[in-house]
């Protein structure tokens, strides 16, 4: 690391509490002089470092800016608060190697670029602004500044279940559940990969994957994730602003909003201690899933496009434990996959 990512570690894992430029020289093996260039430099960039006279430099609570250092220092605290150790040694099935972009085409994509060239499984992409967010079926995934888009990589040896419909609902209830941890909220599941709060969208999840041609067998795997997270319906293009939603959406909001690092790690930890029974999985995302028991309107997929002319009525019943919506159409319990209909 350099010396202002190691300068800013360490304000990351300290936010709130001053931290005196000779404690830091001191840990770092530095001169106060090269903490206080830092600290400048890291001013330039956009942080908001406080100081207290005669206490030191710090970093405020609600300090939003994304940063591979912010998101691993959340992550340390939590490894700590639940196991006792420290990060790395205990809960990972893989070693995590997180990367934070200010700016990106699509987390997706570029990750799946890298694991074409080798990437390790655990790579993670983070970033607060997509230019060309990726969705369901090649659709256009808005993502504005304010919002956190993240991507996973696991290849074959790693992966947590063979199947990718339950990865995809893996990753729905990691981020219920980190949702739910960090901002209080409570998310509820629509099928086949999207998150709603209060009637609204405010997540989409999208996973990708590469298949050995010649032997059938699944590669690797990309787990993507984009919330809303303190973006405003003026960010969306007008013929979606009744549709999203945001966690944050209200900047008048009197509560203190945590930073987006501290969601990020959220979800990368729920997302690696998932029940290890898919039963038990399924289960889970069954508990949350939106529209249960009502009317949906149900509507065909073909060569990957919605045929909007042949949509249909249903009662949504449930989903079984390979990922199928299970509906009843006219008295007739029907079993549709998630690459055959989408539903709304």
């Amino acid at each position: 690391m350099t010396t202002i990512e190691r300068v800013l570690r360490v304000l990351e894992e300290n936010r709130g509490i001053p931290q005196s430029g000779e404690a830091i020289a001191e840990s770092l093996a530095l001169s106060r002089t090269a903490v206080w260039k830092a600290v400048k430099n890291l001013r330039e960039a956009g942080y908001e470092i406080n100081a207290k006279p005669k206490k030191g430099y710090y970093l405020p609570q609600a300090s939003d800016i994304l940063s591979k250092e912010a998101v691993e220092a959340q992550l340390e605290q939590i490894w700590l608060n639940d196991m006792g150790e420290s990060f790395g040694e205990t809960m990972k099935p893989v070693s995590l190697h997180i990367q934070v972009e200010k700016e990106v085409t699509s987390t997706n994509r570029e990750l799946s670029a890298r694991a074409i060239h080798g990437a390790p499984s655990g790579s993670v992409l983070i970033t607060g602004v997509q230019t060309n967010g990726k969705g369901h079926r090649d659709h256009r995934f808005s993502s504005p500044e304010g919002g956190l888009y993240m991507s996973v990589l696991l290849r074959a040896e790693d992966l947590m279940y063979e199947k990718i419909p339950q990865i995809t609902a893996a990753g729905a209830l990691a981020v219920r559940r980190a949702v739910k941890d960090v901002t209080g909220e409570e998310l509820s599941i629509r099928w086949v990969n999207d998150l709603y709060l209060h009637r609204k969208k405010v997540c989409g999840i999208l996973t990708e994957g590469a298949v050995d041609l010649e032997s059938g067998q699944l590669q690797w795997i990309v787990l993507g994730i984009g919330i809303n997270y303190r973006t405003r319906p003026e960010d969306y293009p007008e013929e979606i602003r009744d549709k999203v939603g945001s966690l944050y959406g209200d900047q008048r909001t009197d509560k203190e909003i945590p930073p987006r690092a501290r969601l990020a790690a959220a979800i990368l930890r729920e997302l690696f201690i998932q029940p290890p029974d898919a039963k038990e999985l399924m289960q889970e995302y069954m508990q949350y899933l939106d529209q249960k028991g009502k009317e949906i309107t149900v509507t065909p997929v073909q060569r990957g496009k919605e045929v909007y002319g042949k949509s249909y009525q249903a009662v949504l019943l449930g989903v079984d434990e390979k990922m199928h919506l299970l509906v009843n159409v006219d008295g007739n319990q029907q079993e549709l996959g998630f690459g055959q209909v989408s539903i709304s």
